[in-house]
């Protein structure tokens, strides 16, 4: 059984945003990864310099649509658990056959 209030301090606007964590991590390493093949092959440092910022922002782009998605994907299935579990009631739901108010 999951604890509701754990996920979101995971997944939610309490806790990590895993959108831009993907985003950083990956464009750090597209960063680091080109500096080191310019300085590898000899390029010229200001030249080498643009091309990794500009890999940094494409796959810090990349990391942050994936992360998006993964959030998205992992949030509805953690729900579709916890109301598979404990019925609709665990997620705030109420019957759509009982009369509300």
């Amino acid at each position: 059984m999951l604890n509701c209030d754990v996920w979101e301090n995971f997944t939610g606007s309490k806790g990590l945003d895993v959108a831009s964590t993907y985003a950083g991590i990956l464009g750090f390493l597209a960063f680091i990864t080109t500096l080191a093949h310019g300085w590898l092959h000899g390029r010229p440092v200001n030249s080498t310099v643009v091309t990794a910022m500009l890999s940094m922002a494409a796959f810090a782009a990349a990391g942050w649509v994936v992360g998006g998605i993964a959030r998205r994907l992992v949030d509805q299935e953690v729900r579709w658990r916890l109301s598979q579990e404990e019925g609709p009631g665990a997620l705030g739901l109420k019957r759509t056959d009982e009369k509300i108010g």
